[in-house]
């Protein structure tokens, strides 16, 4: 009787699985944003609104999220992304 082999990488690499895990949620997160602006924008609301709605939003799910280890963040250079002067 052979014992069948799950070759999830959550089996085989569980590391790789929470970084996987991680972007997931990222990207739930960016979806969810996207929806609180369209409507905001559609309800006229305020920049001050949406902003209040969206930290609000981060607060209630995802005050346990955290940085895959070894990332790095790094803050935008505006002379490089955009051509503003620092």
């Amino acid at each position: 009787m052979h014992q069948k082999v799950n070759n999830e990488p959550s089996d085989l690499f569980p590391r790789e699985a929470q970084k996987r895990d991680q972007v997931v949620m990222v990207l739930i997160y960016a979806t969810e944003l996207e929806a609180i602006e369209g409507a905001c924008i559609e309800a006229n609301a305020s920049r001050s609104s949406l902003i209040y709605a969206i930290l609000q939003e981060a607060t209630e799910n995802f005050t346990n999220f955290s940085v895959p280890e070894g990332a790095k963040l790094r803050r935008r250079s505006r002379t490089q992304d955009d051509g503003g002067v620092s």
